[in-house]
């Protein structure tokens, strides 16, 4: 069975950490995802399914839990570490792993875990043939509903900032490319199977196409990369651990932390070539979240990088197809 590319999920899913009543070995609780709760993609609306995971879940997948999707596991489905379930009458994909307090990896964590520095949950997985419906009744509020993932080769991952809270409709840059490329390519089936647009959906289409073609230069995930190795070599050392938790065009923000201490910094940076430089000196910053309603053409106009594996090009032509004579 062929499955479309992995996609990640940083939806607002939380985790507690405890001591074993056994081992005293500490165990991460909680959802990398949840069900039948809406959240803001950007160009589309989407919700998971309760019965998304059921047929992946019976094949076993080996998964990883990982941080940010990057890096060693911390535990794994395959080692007996980590266990995935979604019983009827969860409220979301449950997560338990048990951490090795041996591991150094864990060692780095555990404290900004414990802390709630770290306190919430994403998911990488895959789209099943057919394992995703789109409802376009009310074309402001375009709905995909995920049927069917596979989450064999993905992972569960504690995350720092979620991108979409349910409460909110903020969208990180990554998702956000994601959700382009997946809106623009699910438009472009529609039209293959003879399917008309209607006006109000075309013209979310062009909207979608012009912030993809307008755009150039590396993608968020390019950037997050070169921002994560300027920070390191300005700020890492032994015991030390940095992690850049959100950028725009002129400024990165990101965590250092010790076993003892954990602050956020802001400084201000250039990119050229794909070489970020820190520039000026970082000042000490406290994070404050709110959510608020944000437009899908503001969420947009944050971002600015093309469409994963998705060529300007090739958005053109699907947008000249749709512009072809069609019904209202």
């Amino acid at each position: 069975m062929a499955f479309d590319t992995f996609e990640t999920r940083t939806v607002a899913a939380s985790f507690e950490m405890r001591d074993d009543a056994t081992t005293g070995a500490p165990i991460l609780e909680g959802y990398a995802a949840t069900f039948d709760r809406p959240y803001d993609m950007g160009p589309f609306w989407e919700q998971v399914d309760s019965r998304a995971f059921n047929r992946t879940l019976t094949t076993k997948p080996d998964v990883r839990l990982l941080v940010d999707h990057a890096g060693q596991p911390l535990a794994r489905t395959k080692s007996g570490t980590l266990d995935l379930n979604a019983d009827e009458g969860s409220p979301g994909l449950h997560v338990r792993a048990m951490l090795d307090p041996a591991d150094p990896d864990v060692q780095r964590l555990l404290p900004k875990m414990r802390r709630g520095d770290l306190d919430e949950m994403s998911f990488a997985f895959r789209v099943a043939p057919g394992g995703d419906a789109w409802d376009y009744t009310n074309p402001e509020k375009t709905m995909r509903t995920l049927n069917e993932v596979s989450l064999a080769g993905g992972d569960v991952s504690v995350v720092t900032y979620p991108a979409n809270p349910t409460t909110s409709v903020s969208v990180r840059a990554r998702d956000l490319e994601e959700a382009r490329r997946v809106f623009v390519e699910q438009t472009a089936k529609e039209m293959r199977a003879g399917r008309m647009l209607s006006a109000a959906n075309l013209a979310k289409l062009r909207q979608v196409v012009d912030q993809i073609a307008q755009r150039s230069g590396p993608t968020a995930n390019d950037t997050r990369d070169a921002l994560g190795e300027a920070v390191i070599e300005a700020h890492g050392a032994k015991d030390v651990w940095t992690y850049v938790e959100d950028f725009d065009d002129t400024s990165v923000w990101f965590l250092v932390s010790s076993e003892t201490d954990s602050d956020t910094f802001q400084q201000t940076y250039t990119l050229a070539s794909g070489v970020a430089t820190l520039t000026g000196d970082p000042v000490p910053v406290r994070r404050q979240t709110t959510y608020v309603p944000v437009a899908a053409s503001d969420a947009a106009a944050a971002d600015t990088t093309p469409a994963r594996g998705l060529h300007p090009d090739m958005a053109r032509r699907i947008l000249a197809a749709a512009d072809a004579p069609r019904s209202a």
